[in-house]
């Protein structure tokens, strides 16, 4: 478990304003897979218990086993056979804002506050391309490429679908590196992004939804990340 400045950190980096400029994507290193937040040159510790429903697939969109590690301030997993796509649900639970700053609590009970917010990040890596990967895979939330994104190259443009429920997700706020490009969904779902140099690539499409009479939060905000590498 976390100690508690480490703890603190963490609630900054992912509710405060500058949440757009993290990311979340998994990694091989050290013979297995791991989750991993921030940016590839400056990585952030978080909570492993935040971390839900990993799955791994191969190219026939098959289930492989993973055997899941949480470490103390991190998650990985190992597979036997290759994984060709991983998907996994960050839950940050409940955050209520008040003049005092963050809690990771639900609203009930409180009178006085700011907001209350529920937080759920899904993250979707691409290892090895199947066409089955342009359909979606049954994530609460998703963002869809809708070509094969590992062929792309610097200044290409990758087309994506961003669905919620299945459903396609208008005005999705799209985000590339942590970074604001400016763009949204269409009332389609569909969106295009430009690849950046070689390496990881890591895009977020951010939705939030109004709660009404929820005792635990007023809103939720869905953040989907979708990441892979170009040569």
């Amino acid at each position: 478990m976390l100690s508690k400045s480490a703890l603190t950190i963490a609630l900054l980096l992912f509710l405060s304003a500058s949440a757009y400029a993290h990311d979340l994507w998994v990694e091989k290193a050290e013979g297995k897979y791991v989750v991993m937040f921030g940016h590839p040159e400056r990585t952030e510790t978080y909570n492993p218990d935040w971390v839900r429903e990993i799955k791994g697939f191969d190219g026939k969109m098959k289930g492989l086993k993973l055997d899941v590690i949480r470490e103390k301030e991190r998650v990985s997993f190992s597979a036997k056979k290759p994984v060709d796509l991983v998907t996994l649900v960050v839950d940050s639970g409940y955050w209520v804002k008040t003049t005092d700053g963050l809690r990771n609590i639900s609203k009930r009970g409180i009178t006085d506050y700011l907001q209350a917010t529920h937080f759920i990040e899904p993250v979707k890596t691409i290892f090895r391309w199947s066409e089955q990967f342009s359909r979606p895979v049954g994530t609460r939330m998703e963002i869809i490429p809708l070509k094969n994104p590992l062929t792309m190259r610097q200044g290409d443009t990758l087309p994506i679908m961003v669905l919620l429920e299945g459903n396609p997700v208008a005005g999705a706020i799209v985000t590339s590196h942590g970074e604001l490009t400016g763009i949204r969904s269409g009332k389609d779902g569909r969106a295009e992004v430009t690849i950046g140099g070689k390496g990881l690539q890591v895009f977020a499409a951010k939705h939030k939804i109004p709660l009404k009479e929820n005792p635990d939060a007023d809103l939720q905000v869905f953040q989907a990340y979708i990441s892979f590498e170009v040569r």
